[in-house]
Protein backbone atom coordinates (compact mmCIF):
# COMPACT_ATOMS: atom_id res chain seq x y z
CA UNK A 1 0.00 0.00 0.00
CA UNK A 2 1.27 3.06 -1.04
CA UNK A 3 1.99 6.36 1.71
CA UNK A 4 -0.46 9.28 2.02
CA UNK A 5 -3.27 7.55 0.06
CA UNK A 6 -6.90 7.96 -0.43
CA UNK A 7 -9.62 5.44 0.04
CA UNK A 8 -12.52 4.84 -1.21
CA UNK A 9 -14.35 2.25 0.22
CA UNK A 10 -18.25 1.71 -0.53
CA UNK A 11 -20.23 -0.29 1.78
CA UNK A 12 -17.40 0.70 4.34
CA UNK A 13 -19.26 1.04 7.67
CA UNK A 14 -20.32 -2.76 7.08
CA UNK A 15 -18.14 -5.73 7.90
CA UNK A 16 -16.12 -6.25 5.12
CA UNK A 17 -15.97 -2.68 4.83
CA UNK A 18 -14.18 -2.33 8.21
CA UNK A 19 -11.79 -4.68 8.05
CA UNK A 20 -10.61 -3.72 5.42
CA UNK A 21 -10.55 0.05 6.84
CA UNK A 22 -8.83 -1.35 9.72
CA UNK A 23 -6.09 -3.71 7.49
CA UNK A 24 -5.42 -0.85 5.35
CA UNK A 25 -4.52 1.91 8.04
CA UNK A 26 -2.25 -0.60 9.61
CA UNK A 27 -0.46 -1.28 7.03
CA UNK A 28 -0.25 2.47 5.21
CA UNK A 29 1.02 5.90 7.28
CA UNK A 30 -0.78 9.11 6.58
CA UNK A 31 -4.24 7.32 5.13
CA UNK A 32 -6.77 9.34 4.41
CA UNK A 33 -10.42 6.59 4.38
CA UNK A 34 -13.48 7.47 3.44
CA UNK A 35 -15.85 5.40 3.92
CA UNK A 36 -19.43 5.36 2.32
CA UNK A 37 -22.70 3.65 3.73
CA UNK A 38 -26.65 3.64 3.47
CA UNK A 39 -26.87 3.74 6.93
CA UNK A 40 -26.45 6.01 9.88
CA UNK A 41 -23.76 4.95 12.03
CA UNK A 42 -24.56 3.04 14.78
CA UNK A 43 -22.57 3.41 18.33
CA UNK A 44 -20.71 -0.12 17.91
CA UNK A 45 -19.44 1.26 13.97
CA UNK A 46 -19.03 4.73 15.39
CA UNK A 47 -16.45 3.32 18.04
CA UNK A 48 -14.92 0.87 15.55
CA UNK A 49 -13.97 4.00 13.16
CA UNK A 50 -12.42 6.15 16.54
CA UNK A 51 -10.02 2.86 17.01
CA UNK A 52 -9.18 3.67 13.34
CA UNK A 53 -8.44 7.17 13.88
CA UNK A 54 -6.48 6.05 16.83
CA UNK A 55 -4.06 4.36 14.91
CA UNK A 56 -2.87 7.62 12.89
CA UNK A 57 -5.75 7.64 9.90
CA UNK A 58 -7.84 10.39 8.88
CA UNK A 59 -11.26 8.94 8.91
CA UNK A 60 -14.44 10.34 7.11
CA UNK A 61 -17.87 8.37 6.95
CA UNK A 62 -20.27 9.73 4.43
CA UNK A 63 -23.55 8.50 4.10
CA UNK A 64 -24.86 7.95 0.58
CA UNK A 65 -26.27 4.97 -1.83
CA UNK A 66 -23.69 4.29 -4.48
CA UNK A 67 -27.28 3.48 -6.88
CA UNK A 68 -27.88 7.12 -7.06
CA UNK A 69 -25.64 9.37 -9.17
CA UNK A 70 -26.56 12.61 -6.70
CA UNK A 71 -25.11 10.86 -3.93
CA UNK A 72 -21.68 9.92 -5.64
CA UNK A 73 -21.32 13.48 -7.02
CA UNK A 74 -21.86 14.73 -4.00
CA UNK A 75 -19.30 12.34 -1.91
CA UNK A 76 -16.37 13.27 -4.70
CA UNK A 77 -17.02 17.05 -4.30
CA UNK A 78 -16.66 16.56 -0.33
CA UNK A 79 -13.56 14.81 -0.78
CA UNK A 80 -12.09 16.93 -3.29
CA UNK A 81 -13.03 20.08 -1.34
CA UNK A 82 -11.46 18.80 2.06
CA UNK A 83 -8.58 16.54 0.80
CA UNK A 84 -7.83 18.21 -2.67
Amino acid sequence: MSQKGRVLITGGAGGLGLVLAEEIARQAEETVLILTGRSELSRERQSRIEKIMASGAVVRYRQADVTRRSDIESVIQSILDEFG
